[in-house]
């Protein structure tokens, strides 16, 4: 079992809005590019085999993404995905005070 996660971008009005993907699948899958490719086969059976999947695909055309999957719960359509066992997309804010090297412990006086 392998571990994935990944920040994906969407630009919006000149801002990133970024979703953090977290995948748990077979060992086989092992970046990525698998990993949307597993995703991209999946989704593709789920949306010719349910009603929920052809409603969806209808409403999204040709462009579905992780948008569009949003209001949909990941355990109708997870059991098409071969080799992903469980998978989430969560949003992230962007911080506005801090960032990678802000440091996170004050002064402390010396002796």
């Amino acid at each position: 079992m392998k571990t994935h996660k990944y920040l994906v971008y969407r630009q919006e009005n000149m801002r990133p809005d970024p979703i953090l993907v977290i995948a748990e699948t077979d060992d086989n899958i092992q970046n990525d590019k698998q990993l949307v490719i597993a995703l991209q086969e999946g989704i593709t059976q789920w949306a010719e085999a349910t009603d929920d999947g052809k409603r969806l695909y209808k409403y999204a055309g040709d462009d579905m993404n992780i948008g569009d999957l949003s209001d949909v719960r990941i355990e109708s359509f997870l059991p098409f995905c071969k080799g992903i066992h469980s998978l989430s997309f969560e949003s992230l804010s962007i911080a506005q005070n801090w960032e990678y090297d802000t440091s996170l412990c004050n002064e402390i006086e010396k002796d």
